[in-house]
């Protein structure tokens, strides 16, 4: 391959990688989901520990795909992985749900304001399940 092929893969890769992580990002930001987390826990004076492992795990998961790697890990660990990818969906669909107030709307239309908090332990269980399933169940992943 000659050089000039090269550079020009180079510079697509890292302009595409920036406008991902930029619209990831800023999804991030709108949704607001490191300072709920930072107010939900009462946190305050340790806010980069809730900013950290989000950046890790984007960076991490990054270079695990990137670079094709295979981590052998067992059947007894991917239910703990399952459970934190569950836990991370939900809350990213909970907080997007949140800003555009769709539970409300959603339990409105279906008379069932006084029981909100079952629909919404609904979506989270239900994304757990979805993350067990995926992880557990050969042929999905």
């Amino acid at each position: 391959m000659k050089w000039e092929t090269i550079l020009f893969e180079v510079l697509v890769g890292l302009v595409g990688g920036l406008v991902v992580g930029g619209g990831i990002s800023m999804l991030f930001i709108v949704l607001g989901i490191a300072p709920r987390l930072v107010f939900l826990s009462g946190q305050k004076k340790r806010t980069f520990l809730v900013k950290l492992p989000i950046l890790a795990g984007a960076f991490l998961s990054s270079i695990v795909d990137m670079l094709n790697l295979k981590l052998p890990v067992g059947r007894f660990v991917l239910p703990f992985i399952a459970v934190f990818m569950g836990i991370f969906v939900g809350m990213l669909a909970s907080a997007l749900a949140e800003v555009l107030d769709v539970v409300y709307i959603v339990a409105s239309y279906a008379g069932i304001i006084k029981y909100v908090y079952i629909l919404i332990f609904a979506i989270i269980i239900g994304k757990i399940v979805g993350s067990l399933i995926y992880w557990l169940i050969p042929g999905f992943y």
